[in-house]
């Protein structure tokens, strides 16, 4: 009995710790303590072709956030640029931090 409560707090554990590789975040990532913002680039067929993630921290270092904007857009395009399709679609880059009123 104790041994199956084991075996579950683990798998539970690691189904937490690990990326799920449908979702943008891991759960790690919610507690970590500086925003991002990330996006992805997809085929016509809806397969993932590359992803991108940037840090910012604007109390640390004001403009970070702009900076982290556009360096993940730039990666998306440069992904989307090299990317064997012509059709492609790019989702993001998202503010981890959720939409805020400018």
């Amino acid at each position: 009995m104790i041994k199956n409560k084991i075996l579950i707090f683990i798998f539970i554990f690691f189904l937490i710790i690990t990326k799920n590789h449908n979702s943008k975040a891991g759960i790690l990532d919610f507690f970590s303590s500086d925003p991002w913002f990330s996006g992805c680039v997809y085929d016509p067929f809806g397969n993932k072709i590359g992803c991108s993630k940037y840090n910012y921290n604007e109390a640390k270092n004001p403009g970070s956030k702009r900076i982290a904007e556009n360096n993940c857009l730039m990666e998306l395009k440069k992904i989307q640029k090299n990317s064997k399709f012509k059709d492609t679609l790019i989702v993001g880059c998202t503010d981890s931090a959720g939409p805020h009123p400018r």
